[in-house]
């Protein structure tokens, strides 16, 4: 029979778990979450996510019987509760996905680019031949985060430069670029033209 939860139903996501052939009534089915991500914000440490609980038919009875208007469900990620789902879901025709939650949000990433969020999501049809479903698990991402280092020359004279910088990587600053009369060059500064050095030229 059709095991559809081996691949995402929705084109460019990814399945975080599944579990195939739940319950042991007269209808399995098979349990999946999958979820996709957006582009992160790194001056606050979020990513927007997209998340979906599906369940669709791994084998058993497929008459009428196998759809059902008292389907309930509920899904979470991060502990925060999606939109679950309260109707009918249809488990006749075999491959047919059935949406039992929904979950959109930002959650937030630690500096050095990961992130690990739990999700779980229950269902239960109300149907003595059509299993329920349950899962649980975690969605885990991970970004290479780099970081722009400016170099500002104040009110000397050269010309303004930067580098780019990956988290957690060394970096050696730069030696004496920048010229001004009357004044030799020791270090960097945080500030322009505070007279501070908190690096070392190099």
């Amino acid at each position: 029979m059709a095991n559809r939860s081996t691949t995402p139903h929705n084109s460019g996501y990814t399945i975080a778990k599944r579990v195939d052939g739940s319950g042991t009534n007269g209808v399995r089915i098979n349990v999946w979450v999958e979820y996709a991500v957006g582009t992160p914000n790194h001056t606050n440490h979020t990513v927007p996510l997209t998340a979906y609980f599906y369940a669709d038919l791994k084998d058993g009875y497929t008459s009428s019987t196998s759809s059902t208007s008292g389907t309930t469900s509920s899904f979470s990620v991060n502990g925060v509760a999606g939109t679950g789902h309260s109707g009918g879901c249809d488990f006749r025709t075999v491959g047919k996905v059935n949406q039992w939650g929904y979950w959109s949000g930002n959650i937030s990433f630690s500096k050095n680019g990961t992130a690990s969020v739990a999700f779980s999501g229950t269902a239960k049809t109300h149907s003595t031949y059509i299993s329920g479903g349950s899962i649980s698990g975690n969605i885990s991402v991970s970004y290479t985060l780099n970081f722009t280092i400016s170099y500002n020359k104040g009110s000397g004279s050269g010309t303004n430069t930067s580098d780019t910088q990956g988290f957690g990587d060394s970096y050696t600053t730069k030696g004496a670029i920048f010229s001004k009369t009357g004044y030799t060059q020791t270090g960097w500064s945080l500030d322009s033209d505070d007279g501070v050095a908190e690096y070392s030229l190099n």
